[in-house]
């Protein structure tokens, strides 16, 4: 799980988590990884993001930036597929079902194996215990070479399709 919290339910074997661990710069050597990244673009710094959104980045020089970075959907819709051509590992990513974004149309829809389009809205546990839909319709996106498998556990959740 590279996209791992203090919270999340998520067991997996290795996880990564901000921020003592980028999941978007580490490596993902395993043979299956379960994406959820966030769903928004997010500013991170290599030991916290939560500075970047302060004035003092405004002020900084050049090399100062160097540490921080910005990503978006987008940056982890390319480490799924390099990944995957890469190292042949199963990939899976929860994203938004939003086919019409770029990282959709030149990523998604060309290198993908499989899609599953949840049936309503996927909902979510909050950290203390509540839960409720998530804002937008979503997509498991597949990147691996079982397709079938990948199918038939998901075909009962949403709507298939092999790309």
């Amino acid at each position: 799980d590279p996209c791992s919290n203090a919270t999340s339910k998520v067991k997996a074997a290795k996880t990564y988590g901000l921020p003592e661990k980028d999941g978007l710069i580490e490596p993902w050597d395993a043979k299956s990884v379960f994406v959820n990244c966030p769903f928004g673009r997010v500013q991170m710094h290599k030991f916290t993001k939560a500075i970047v959104a302060a004035k003092v980045f405004q002020t900084m020089t050049k090399e100062e930036k160097v540490d921080y970075r910005s990503s978006s959907i987008k940056d982890w819709v390319k480490k799924c597929e390099i990944t995957y051509l890469d190292t042949g590992a199963e990939i899976f990513l929860l994203v938004p079902a939003a086919v019409d974004t770029s990282h959709w149309q030149n990523t998604i829809f060309k290198s993908a194996k499989s899609i599953c389009f949840f049936r309503g809205r996927l909902h979510y546990v909050q950290p203390d215990g509540s839960s409720g839909p998530a804002p937008m319709a979503s997509a498991l996106v597949y990147w691996g070479h079982r397709n079938w498998e990948f199918e038939k556990a998901f075909v009962p959740h949403g709507y298939v399709f092999e790309v």
